[in-house]
């Protein structure tokens, strides 16, 4: 799967209520799946292939889940670790929906996501196929990207360095066919990858004025959100 990326002032646009991990998935286990890690391959697209996949939907993936078909789908910061320690998501915010997840270019990142699934209702629902993932790394910052053990391919991994480099990472999924929105599958969120931009400490501090809490809270006393 490619993509483009997409500037930084392009609008968004769809709908949820809560996306940041689909409920169905076991909590995370920390060891990443070993059979779907990449490692970056300088100017190409990387592409995660799902740990696992399936025929169908079955009682014991899906517990109580509406039926499906999947029909909106969203990916979203689930946690990020900095030199080790988990810090805050930073987020810089701009009218249209135009939001990016601040890195600092001189530090490392261990970042996870979450996904989200609803079907026509706008209910979590069944799926068939466990998500795929891939990301865009044009500026060489990434280290390589594998979605977590035992959460159905819907939590994802990806480890970053810049050393230094100002840079921007393209990050986006698909399940059941259906692409991923960025942060959330509503409200004005585009279908298109969730930016990820190495800055300097100075420019995170003045522009990434947004902490995300998950679920589509943020907070921050200048947060425009």
């Amino acid at each position: 799967m490619k993509f483009r990326p997409y500037p930084s002032a392009v609008a968004a646009l769809l709908l949820v209520s809560g996306c940041g991990g689909s409920s169905t998935a076991p909590p995370v286990d920390p060891t990443p799946t070993p059979t779907s890690s990449s490692t970056v391959n300088p100017n190409t697209t990387v592409s995660v292939p799902p740990s696992s996949t399936t025929e169908g939907p079955t009682a014991n993936k899906c517990g109580n889940l509406p039926a499906g078909p999947v029909t909106r789908y969203a990916i979203s910061p689930r946690e990020q670790r900095t030199d080790g320690s988990i810090t805050d998501i930073r987020v810089r915010a701009k009218p249209g929906f135009d939001e990016v997840w601040c890195l600092d270019k001189d530090r490392e990142h261990r970042l996870d996501f979450n996904s989200n699934q609803r079907n026509s209702s706008g209910r979590e629902c069944c799926w068939i196929n466990d998500p795929s993932w891939s990301f865009e790394d044009p500026d060489h910052i990434a280290q390589e990207g594998q979605a977590l053990a035992g959460t159905n391919n819907f939590n994802f991994r990806l480890r970053v360095n810049p050393r230094g480099a100002r840079g921007t990472i393209y990050v986006q999924a698909e399940v059941d066919g259906i692409k991923s929105h960025q942060w959330q599958s509503g409200s004005g969120y585009d279908i298109a990858p969730l930016r990820l931009v190495s800055m300097s400490r100075n420019e995170i501090e003045r522009d990434c004025q947004c902490v995300f809490r998950g679920n589509g809270i943020y907070e921050g006393d200048r947060c425009p959100k």
